[in-house]
């Protein structure tokens, strides 16, 4: 049996990736590693008590390791509350903005809208084909409905797979 610990893909933060629910979110990527811990991605907000409660962040996967992979899907894996939290995958020269975590993304390819989010615990998004250094935005949306009892700090995984075919 053969054992690596290689990670092909990492996850990384974008240039504009406020602390809480102001300033701008989005853009390219940085060199800073998004961090697998609760409460670092998205910022605890109340339950709403009169309408639905959205906020979005963009992430980036960068394959980091050599060799070439084809069929690479992205996939939500052990979430916490499986309503609140879909993502969309983007161009990999997208450098969308939103203007606060609040609202929805604009950029490259326009204003991104409810129907885009159509990544989710049952639905992987395909990506395709990729190689070292090859980029994918990410865009992630919590959606907490009104009167909504459940914890607001949705917990989640992501997962790429793919196959390495050189």
């Amino acid at each position: 049996m053969v054992s690596s610990s290689a990670f092909y893909f990492k996850f990384y933060e974008p240039i504009a990736n406020p602390t809480g629910l102001s300033g701008e979110v989005g853009g390219w990527i940085s060199s800073t590693e998004l961090q697998p811990k609760l409460g670092y991605l998205f910022v605890d907000i109340a339950t709403p008590e009169l309408s639905t409660q959205r906020q979005f962040r963009k992430v980036w996967i960068k394959q980091e390791g050599l060799g070439t992979f084809e069929d690479v899907s992205l996939n939500i894996v052990n979430i916490e509350h499986t309503g609140q939290i879909d993502f969309v995958t983007g161009s990999p020269l997208s450098t969308d903005f939103a203007s606060s975590p609040l609202d929805y993304p604009t950029g490259d390819y326009g204003a991104l809208v409810d129907a885009n989010f159509s990544g989710n615990v049952d639905s992987a998004m395909y990506i395709g084909g990729t190689t070292q250094n090859d980029l994918v935005p990410v865009w992630i949306r919590q959606t907490i409905a009104t009167g909504d009892g459940t914890d607001v700090l949705s917990s989640f995984s992501f997962q790429v797979k793919g196959t390495k075919v050189t």
